[in-house]
């Protein structure tokens, strides 16, 4: 599902305005392909990826509590 905080639009609004305001707004579940994941390298609690995958992929990533 997309982040409220991104450009997609909702009723002609970019998503990230509603969230500016403090507002959710019903988003769609989107397919995404994702190809490969490599890891590159990791330093210091820190990753690089590379990644093959479609358009409007989100990928996040959180520090483990």
């Amino acid at each position: 599902m997309p982040p409220m905080y991104s450009a997609l639009k909702y009723g002609g609004r970019r998503l990230y305005e509603f969230a500016r305001q403090g507002l959710s707004v019903p988003r769609m579940l989107r397919k995404v392909n994702v190809e490969s994941i490599e890891l590159l390298g990791y330093k210091n609690h820190m990753l690089e990826l590379r990644v093959e995958c479609s358009k409007g992929t989100y990928i996040r990533l959180w520090p483990k509590t």
